[in-house]
């Protein structure tokens, strides 16, 4: 089974409100769908420059959003700690 349009669409708009729960300044991200765990790649503005992360998120999560809080609470805090160098608002 292939990802739909809305599928993608929806992972970008969860992506998008995490990464900005988290509180990044600037960034841009991509996702590469994969069975199961999706690749995040993550470029976002630290003190000299530009970083890119990869991370990763379940499709379960991406799809349902911050409908699961205990996920989206896990995500904030491991994603968080891994982009400690991206600059913050």
């Amino acid at each position: 089974m292939g990802i739909t349009l809305d599928q993608m669409a929806q992972a970008r708009v969860t992506l998008s409100s995490l990464l900005d729960e988290i509180g990044l300044t600037n960034y841009t991200f991509d996702i590469e769908p994969k069975e199961g765990q999706w690749q995040v790649n993550v470029e976002c503005a630290i003190d000299e420059g530009w970083e890119s992360f990869q991370l990763t998120a379940s499709a379960e999560y991406l799809s349902r959003g911050k409908d699961d809080a205990i996920l989206h609470q896990f995500l904030l805090d491991e994603w968080g700690g891994a982009l400690m160098a991206c600059k913050k608002k």
